[in-house]
């Protein structure tokens, strides 16, 4: 399997966020919603990502995580520094962690699955 996260400087720098803010908010109870800001951001950074096998993509975002086939994969698309997937029913879905430069260890990841079946157009 290979996965893909975000780069570990996000969880460290929501880490030392939430080391600082917790100490303004430790001292008055109304300003206890500030630690909310980096612990999401902290645990979006520990969770979110692309986890690829020869059996299927799962896209984990920060709630939730939705894994696709890859005969429901028709490919994907680079949209400036984001990578999206394309489905086989015309939907694209962001990759969270996947950058332009990761694309071929994607496809190599389905073990020559994009390759094997010839994809129909969503519109047809």
């Amino acid at each position: 399997m290979t996965k893909f996260r975000q780069n570990m400087a996000v969880p460290l720098a929501a880490g030392v966020a939430l080391a600082g803010t917790s100490a303004l908010a430790l001292q008055r109870w109304w300003l206890l919603p500030l630690l909310l800001i980096p612990a999401g951001v902290l645990w979006w950074g520990l969770r979110s990502g692309v986890d690829a096998s020869t059996e299927r993509v799962r896209v984990r975002a920060l709630a939730g995580s939705r894994a696709y086939g890859w005969d429901e994969v028709a490919g994907f698309r680079v949209d400036g520094r984001r990578v999206l997937l394309a489905t086989t029913s015309g939907t694209e879905v962001a990759l969270p962690a996947v950058t332009p430069a990761d694309v071929p260890r994607l496809i190599a990841a389905s073990g020559g699955a994009l390759e094997k079946a010839p994809r129909q157009p969503a519109d047809q």
